[in-house]
């Protein structure tokens, strides 16, 4: 299978929506809409459950390389971010 390549300029877009916030204001986009240009999308559950941790897999050890460059690679994309622990 071919490698499928995205120039990750073009790729990310964290924050283009959010460097205009003043121009959504001005328009007068719904609170709904800057709410999600502010903070993202949030899926409505009907209950919200409390933090909690799960056992790794031993796999996460045994390919401990592997995991840890996958989640470089997705940190340098921008795929996610690095949050403080909860």
């Amino acid at each position: 299978m071919e490698a499928l390549s995205i120039d990750p300029v073009l790729a990310s877009v964290k924050c283009r929506l959010l460097n205009c916030i003043d121009f959504w204001h001005f328009i007068g986009a719904p609170k709904f809409i800057l709410d999600i240009i502010k903070d993202g999308y949030k899926i409505s559950f009907i209950t919200t459950r409390l933090p909690h941790r799960f056992k790794n897999n031993a796999s996460v050890f045994n390919e401990r390389e592997f995991v840890n460059e996958a989640i470089l690679e997705l940190l340098r994309e921008n795929r996610f971010e690095e949050i403080a622990d909860v």
